[in-house]
């Protein structure tokens, strides 16, 4: 991320090298035993038994943790009735009980973070990340704005790089549904300059003329 608080970044250039490791669906079954991570990415506070009697519930008869995380992908994109809205009740753990178990409205930190959570509360490794969707191509170049900016879960899965990328398995297309459980979050509209004219001066008025000298006679 290119980031200043006063000089514009306009004109500066970066390269990024980056990998995405594409794991099959069978491969990432054969991870699915606990991996020996940082502790704090199974962590959770005190939550509600409602919440852990859910996560219990949408992944019961899955044989290993692979196969329940996409149970929990499929309670967000297509079985658990949530609706994409930026209203929402706020960031406690009242808003998390809200958004799973009442509303289902949200959007992309809410769905994010309660994924993150049903997968923690179930032994899965997970953490939210935080940035931009690929923002829109203009031309030969890409143009991200705040408008693109997004939040997604992301689970662990030893051997593949840690944190698999957002994308499914390329074995399993159609078993499961795209790792991220939300349509695009969107920021702020960005705002629009209100149209001006320009104001037009008084016409000036009419500059009388000038006397003309006369010799005076006697």
């Amino acid at each position: 991320m290119v980031f200043s608080s006063g000089d514009l970044a306009s004109g500066l250039q970066y390269q990024v090298v980056s990998t995405e490791p594409e794991p099959t669906a069978d491969q990432l079954d054969a991870s699915s035993e606990r991996p020996e991570i940082d502790p704090r990415y199974v962590q959770l506070p005190e939550l509600p038994t409602l919440i852990r009697e859910l996560a219990t519930e949408i992944v019961a008869d899955s044989p290993t943790k692979y196969e329940a995380a996409v149970k929990l992908q499929q309670f967000f994109t297509r079985t658990g009735g949530f609706t994409y809205s930026l209203e929402t009740q706020g960031h406690n753990t009242e808003a998390l009980t809200d958004f799973l178990i009442q509303s289902r409205t949200g959007y992309c930190e809410q769905f994010a973070s309660a994924m993150a959570v049903l997968a923690r509360s179930i032994g899965i490794p997970a953490r939210v990340a935080i940035g931009y969707t690929g923002g829109t191509k203009i031309e030969s170049r890409w143009e991200v704005r705040t408008h693109d900016s997004h939040a997604w879960p992301e689970l662990y899965f030893e051997g593949w790089a840690g944190w698999p990328s957002s994308r499914r398995p390329r074995a399993a297309r159609d078993r499961a549904p795209p790792a991220s459980p939300t349509t695009r979050c969107r920021g702020p509209p960005r705002p629009r300059r209100a149209p001006t004219t320009r104001a037009r001066a008084p016409p000036r008025a009419p500059t009388p003329p000038r006397a003309r000298p006369t010799a005076a006679t006697g």
